[in-house]
């Protein structure tokens, strides 16, 4: 598995940067104590790196995004990077599907959510994407 983490190197991106490896650990703590889990330990790798200069989102295969504050524009290019990847199996967002999906043509479908307390509530949405033709 590798998970892709991007931001603008803002102060604030930064901060949810390092707010996404809290949770992370997190994560991986808990696969670690659940019986008969597969541990993401081992095969696990974290970019932090600017969006915008990539042209797809190859080779990541899951994409988290802690978006609540990114601008439409944004969303727009990241939802054509990830539409023309080929590995990518989940995207993580805490946008609400109709958003996602609707708003910013991101060509998948929703899976499963969370709900999450961090400073404030917020819902985690999982969304795998569609076949590509």
């Amino acid at each position: 598995m590798t998970v892709l983490y991007f931001t603008k190197y803002t102060l604030c991106d930064y901060l949810r940067y390092k707010l996404s490896m809290h949770i992370t650990r997190s994560v991986m703590k808990l696969m670690d104590e659940i019986p008969n889990s597969k541990s993401i330990n081992g095969n696990f790798g974290f970019l932090h790196s600017d969006i915008e200069l990539a042209s797809t989102l190859n080779p990541f295969t899951h994409v988290y995004m802690f978006d609540k504050g990114f601008p439409g524009e944004l969303h727009y290019s990241i939802a054509q990077k990830f539409n023309a990847s080929l590995y990518v199996t989940h995207l993580i967002s805490y946008r609400p599907p109709r958003d996602i999906i609707g708003i910013f043509q991101f060509q998948v479908e929703y899976l499963h959510q969370f709900n999450t307390s961090m400073h404030g509530k917020y819902n985690m949405i999982v969304l795998l994407p569609l076949p590509h033709i």
